[in-house]
């Protein structure tokens, strides 16, 4: 269904009061007013079929707007699947990093002992 059955979300693109589409499609039945249709074929957001519209016969969405809708679906479908994987990798990445980090506190603390080794045996060498 357009906009998942958000009246709400749908009323703020066409520009139409939510309680004016409420009244359309709720149990009141109120014939939506020409202003009412106009501002619903002229919206940018939406692809309405007039014939659709004015004698409830075809099809709710043009025919163009049905292949966009579809595609933009699968974009979002595929960017999900990506973000999801890009997610997955950026863990894997944060783990990696506490590892090399960890890493490199132990070989620092090593050299440290090194150094002050080097240092002790310098003063017993005579250095």
């Amino acid at each position: 269904m357009y906009y998942k059955g958000n009246v709400s979300e749908f009323a703020r693109n066409i520009n139409v009061r939510q309680s004016t589409l409420n009244g359309i499609l709720g149990l009141r039945k109120v014939n939506p007013t020409s202003e009412t249709i106009e501002k619903i074929l002229n919206a940018t957001v939406v692809n309405i079929n007039p014939e659709w519209l004015m004698t409830g016969k075809g099809e709710m969405i043009k025919e163009k707007e049905k292949s966009t809708v579809a595609a933009v679906s699968r974009e979002a479908e595929q960017s999900i699947v990506e973000n999801a994987i890009l997610r997955k990798q950026l863990a894997e990445y944060k783990k990696e990093v506490k590892e090399l980090t960890e890493i490199a506190a132990v070989l620092n603390y090593q050299l440290e002992l090194m150094e002050k080794e080097n240092k002790t045996l310098k003063v017993q060498k005579g250095d």
